[in-house]
């Protein structure tokens, strides 16, 4: 279950919410196709989230480069 009182700390604008082993990103397409990450532990998640999803670079997230390079490609 996502902590919705540790949401507003999310910087990735990815992000879409989190469940005990899985986040969820932006769409992939318009479809409604949706990504996800999972993780081993909830351990392992926070502290991808903590790593990642809550700091300013988000940016080297895996996910949110390959959300980036689409983007660009797109354009």
């Amino acid at each position: 279950m996502a902590n919705k009182h540790e949401d507003h700390l999310v910087q990735c604008p990815y992000y879409k919410t989190n469940n005990v082993q899985a986040i969820y990103c932006g769409k992939l397409n318009e479809d409604g196709i949706a990504l996800r990450m999972e993780f081993d532990s909830h351990s392992s998640l926070l502290a991808h989230k903590g790593r990642f999803c809550r700091r300013s670079c988000y940016k080297e997230c895996p996910l949110a480069k390959f959300l980036n390079l689409k983007h660009e490609y797109e354009v």
